[in-house]
């Protein structure tokens, strides 16, 4: 009779652990917001939850590798844009320093503006962000290289590269930006005699020697508003594909990111409910327990 009252002591004991744990089990989860808390509880669902994850982390990557792009094409728009105002100031001089009523004096004061905006257009072809040339293109390399005598400007050497190919995603690269010289150079064209900085030059000298600004000097701007312009149309595209892709991958992350709160995410009314039961049985268990010691103590008096 004692081995029964052992045995059945020992059986309420294992019952009521387990409710224990059980019922702390379901307070982790409340705690927690999860849906699970170990792999144990329901592999599937943790397995599709880690590859639902490890999805999201991917996108994600791709978002900061997205984000990192369309920055460095934002400020290549921005710097385009500038030269071509440089470039069409520069047009507007030549056709004001041929109106018939510039004077030497006032040709000569032109040239000063127009060194000015020669040493903007040096300085925009080899801007850096985050450490990187703009229109360095694949090469990386500083686009623009200068020939001072005393600190004027007499010569300009511009390097020939090609576009950029940006990885977005593993395995896919995607030509964006602008190169300061070689095919479609902003600067200079490798396939044709397009100089935009030393015609400047030679522009600048002309004037500051007082003389009347050539019909080449016109041409010359004119190719390089020409050429400037498409680099800037060419950019306003690139952008929008990038906000394309953009638009794409946010669709994506939040497909991902629900997908994983689905299975990660604990309804709470539910596990509330489930937490009482649990409560109510763990209580009773616990009564169960205390019955069967009274007689236990009672048989063995």
């Amino acid at each position: 009779m004692r081995i029964s009252d052992a045995s059945s002591q020992q059986q309420v004991t294992l019952f009521t652990l387990q409710a224990r744990d059980r019922f702390a089990a379901q307070q982790a989860k409340i705690a927690s917001g999860k849906h699970q808390i170990r792999r144990s509880e329901d592999p599937r669902q943790a397995a599709a939850a880690s590859q639902a994850a490890t999805a999201l982390e991917t996108l994600e990557r791709r978002r900061e590798l997205l984000d990192t792009a369309s920055y460095s094409q934002t400020q290549t728009e921005a710097s385009l844009t500038s030269i071509l105002d440089t470039v069409q100031r520069l047009r507007e001089l030549v056709v004001s320093a041929n109106d018939g009523t510039k004077s030497t004096a006032d040709r000569q004061s032109m040239a000063e503006e127009v060194d000015s905006l020669l040493e903007s257009l040096v300085a925009l072809g080899n801007r850096q962000v985050d450490g990187n040339y703009l229109f360095a293109g694949e090469s990386g390399q500083q686009p623009i290289q200068v020939t001072r005598t005393g600190d004027r400007l007499t010569a300009a050497t511009v390097s020939n590269s090609v576009v950029t190919a940006v990885r977005l995603e593993e395995g896919i690269r995607l030509p964006l930006g602008a190169v300061a010289g070689g095919d479609g150079g902003v600067f200079a064209n490798a396939g044709t005699d397009y100089d935009l900085l030393n015609r400047t030059i030679v522009l600048r000298d002309r004037l500051a020697a007082g003389e009347l600004p050539t019909e080449d000097d016109l041409t010359y701007l004119d190719q390089g508003l020409h050429e400037t312009t498409g680099a800037v149309v060419m950019s306003g595209i690139d952008k929008q594909r990038l906000e394309s892709i953009g638009s794409q991958l946010s669709s994506l992350e939040l497909g991902e990111r629900t997908r994983l709160e689905g299975l990660t995410s604990l309804d709470m009314s539910t596990a509330v409910i489930e937490l009482n039961r649990l409560q109510v049985t763990y209580q009773a268990s616990l009564q169960m327990a205390a019955n069967v010691q009274r007689l236990s103590m009672v048989q063995f008096i």
